[in-house]
C-alpha cells in the first residue's frame, strides 16, 4: 500500500469518528440576531399604492413620508408631510449634544524688548575747549626758525 493511500484511510477514519455536527448560524455570520439592526426595522412603514412609505425627519424635502430608502434622492419618493393620510410618525430623534471645545488658556503678553542705545564709536576723544573761543594773536606772526 502506498503512503498516499494510508494517509487517505487515516483521514477518513478520523472524520468518521468525529461525526457530523451542525452549528446553528445566525443571519449575521456569527453575530447574535439582536446585534443586527437594519434601518427598515427602525422605521415605521405604511403601504400606499404598492409603495412602502417611511417617515424621515431629515429627507430632501424636510420631515415627511418618503418611499423607503429615498430620503436623499432629490425629486423621488416624496409622499407628504407629517400627518399625510392621517399617518402617525415616530417621535423626533434625540438631539445630539456637542459640548463646546475647551477654551484655550491665554498666555500673558511677552515682555517688551529692551531698546539699547547704539554702541559708541571708538576713536580719539573729542577736543575739549576751556574758557571761551580760541583767541587769535594780534600783530605780525613770529619769524620762522631757520635750520640748525
Amino acid at each position: 500500500m502506498s503512503a498516499r493511500a494510508i494517509a487517505a484511510a487515516v483521514a477518513l477514519m478520523a472524520l468518521q469518528s468525529l461525526g457530523a455536527q451542525a452549528a446553528p448560524l445566525s443571519p449575521g455570520g456569527g453575530l447574535p440576531a439582536d446585534a443586527i439592526k437594519l434601518p427598515i426595522e427602525k422605521a415605521q412603514t405604511f403601504i400606499w399604492l404598492g409603495r412602502r412609505y417611511c417617515f424621515y425627519w431629515d429627507g430632501w424635502h424636510g420631515p415627511g413620508w418618503y418611499w423607503c430608502g429615498y430620503r436623499w434622492r432629490r425629486g423621488y419618493g416624496w409622499g407628504g408631510g407629517p400627518g399625510w393620510h392621517g399617518w402617525h410618525h415616530p417621535p423626533p430623534p434625540p438631539k445630539k449634544y456637542f459640548p463646546p471645545p475647551p477654551k484655550k488658556k491665554l498666555l500673558p503678553p511677552p515682555p517688551p524688548k529692551k531698546v539699547l542705545p547704539p554702541p559708541l564709536k571708538k576713536g580719539p576723544p573729542p577736543p575739549v575747549f576751556k574758557g571761551g573761543p580760541p583767541t587769535v594773536p594780534k600783530g605780525p606772526p613770529p619769524p620762522a626758525k631757520k635750520g640748525p
